[in-house]
């Protein structure tokens, strides 16, 4: 076992000091996808007393818990929570951004360079962290030990899985739902491990697909969410519960848009940790687990429905469950749970239009036609002025800005100011703009420096005004906005060397992995720009 020397961490020796009295013998990250904090209490009543209850009563929450940028979307959410920092440092500005030198959209984890490992789709499935830029606490975990801690990364989403798992793990695995198994890439290895095809041969999403979801309580009971089959959910057909996975989705399997798509995450949990002994040696394992199932739930049906209400209560199960799996394998006390959110959700605009409160849609294909007409108008030609648009930036059309001569900065203004007379924008401001705006600002620029990767960001940004989406269905929801119903999540911490209680002082997200290396005495990530969690530590 590679000894940590007390030298490099004297600014953490006290917590060092801690951490080493009693070891934990495994740390699992549970990252539940799209979770907004409030839903803690909202959906209270109806939780088992050994779920999220008994994280919050016998561990620490931190009430107050944001992301401090935007875009509030999976990649950077899971990779802001395993750095210690924004996107600005780790590089994953978005889920997918424009790549200008070879004018095409590239995936937050795609690597052209490396293979499909097993039977999933070889031509969608080239994955690896190669463009996350700093280190994770996963990687700091396996340098401290010399590469004999054990790590695993597993999510039904690859972005999670990888992102999560960092540089040098052990393992990351994701669902493909064409396959309907568990897959990798040649990054990590060069053949699935005998366990996972053992788990893949079960056929567990077939069992699963066969299953109604039905609500676990009856109807009257979900008297937080509104009525069910609102004609603005964009779910299954009929949009109303009971719901027939397999007949509704036809011969594709579509478990990770309901509740079992969460408990077959819960079942590789458990045969990834009996299968690889996570827990079992001299030193410290990581378990990174993301349940992604609320995710595709929220998007569908929105955070006011029964069925996000009914998947909430299933997921306490999955949590109750896997702290008793904890205790009986690992220990009670010899282990440490974080539990986290990589963002939270919008309201569906129609609803809070059909109750006279402000949201709308932004329409995309308006605003690039507005863009264009003006600057065609203004410089007397007939062009397409923009490259790519997303919700919240613009790469405009370089080649043609050098073609015509003209100054990028002036044409990047010009295009501020129309965006801002839109009812639906907020602010809009260039990037040289947010370049210079200090990384500690508050307020929109602030948000949106704190994101700000020259070689993967546009040339200008935008806000939406509050309870805006750039969606062109008026059906569903999603998320990415600096607003505190995307950016205020859960943050629990349960387990060895964790005090009891809570705290309503505002944190960040990237306050999580140094918290970890301060529970554990390590390093923390290279580009760390977060702080511990000094309330939660032990003096």
């Amino acid at each position: 076992m590679k000894k940590i020397i007390a030298g490099a961490f004297i600014a953490l020796l006290p917590l060092a000091t801690w951490a080493q009295e009693k070891k934990t013998k495994l740390v699992v990250g549970v990252v539940v996808d799209q979770m907004r904090h409030e839903y803690l209490k909202r959906f209270e009543e109806h939780f088992s007393e050994d779920g999220f209850k008994r994280l919050q009563r016998e561990g620490f929450s931190v009430e107050n818990m944001h992301y401090n940028y935007m875009p509030t979307t999976t990649g950077p959410g899971h990779a802001s929570i395993y750095t210690g920092t924004s996107p600005a440092y780790h590089g994953i500005v978005y889920n997918e951004w424009y790549d200008r030198n070879n004018n095409k959209v590239e995936y937050c984890v795609e690597d052209s360079t490396v293979r499909l490992i097993g039977n999933g789709n070889e031509k969608k499935y080239k994955r690896s962290p190669v463009n996350l830029l700093t280190t994770t606490i996963t990687d700091e975990l396996e340098m401290c030990t010399g590469f004999e801690s054990k790590v695993i990364g597993i999510a039904i989403k690859d972005r999670s899985a990888v992102l999560s798992a960092g540089h040098n793990p052990d393992g990351a695995y994701w669902y493909d739902g064409d396959s309907k198994e568990f897959v990798s890439s040649s990054y990590y290895m060069e053949d699935l491990p005998k366990w996972l095809k053992k788990f893949n041969n079960k056929k567990l999403p077939d069992s699963y697909a066969k299953k109604q979801w039905t609500p676990l309580l009856s109807l009257d009971k979900y008297v937080n969410s509104r009525q069910d089959d609102a004609w603005y959910e964009d779910g299954y057909d009929g949009h109303k519960f009971p719901h027939h996975v397999e007949e509704e989705h036809g011969k594709r399997n579509f478990i990770s848009d309901t509740p079992f798509g969460n408990d077959l995450i819960f079942d590789l949990a458990k045969e990834s940790i009996e299968a690889e002994q996570l827990g079992r040696n001299e030193v410290t394992d990581f378990l990174a687990i993301n349940f992604s199932s609320t995710d595709m739930i929220g998007h569908a049906f929105g955070p006011y429905s029964m069925e996000v209400e009914d998947a909430y209560i299933r997921l306490d199960q999955n949590i109750a469950d896997l702290l008793k799996y904890l205790d009986e394998k690992i220990g009670e006390g010899e282990y440490l749970v974080f539990l986290t959110a990589d963002h939270g959700g919008s309201e569906v605009p129609a609803y809070l239009q059909e109750k006279k409160m402000p949201g709308g849609y932004f329409d995309k294909e308006n605003c690039v036609k507005q863009i264009n007409d003006f600057l065609n108008q203004q410089y007397t030609v007939e062009e397409q002025w923009i490259d790519y648009i997303d919700f919240f930036q613009i790469n405009l059309n370089n080649a043609l800005l050098k073609k015509l001569n003209l100054r990028k900065e002036e044409v990047n203004q010009q295009v501020v100011e129309l965006l801002e007379k839109r009812k639906e924008i907020a602010r809009a401001f260039t990037a040289d703009r947010i370049n210079l705006t200090d990384y500690s600002a508050g307020g929109y620029k602030g948000m949106l420096s704190r994101s700000y990767f020259p070689k993967r960001s546009g040339d200008v940004f935008y806000c939406l005004q509050s309870g805006w989406l750039y969606r062109s269905s008026r059906k569903g929801t999603s998320h990415g906005s600096p607003y505190v119903y995307d950016t205020h999540v859960p943050s629990i911490w349960f387990g060895n060397g964790v005090k009891q209680g809570k705290s309503w002082d505002k944190k960040e997200i990237t306050d999580i992995a140094p918290t970890i290396s301060a529970l554990l005495g390590i390093k923390f990530p290279s580009g760390t720009t977060g702080s511990p969690i000094k309330e939660l530590l032990h003096d």
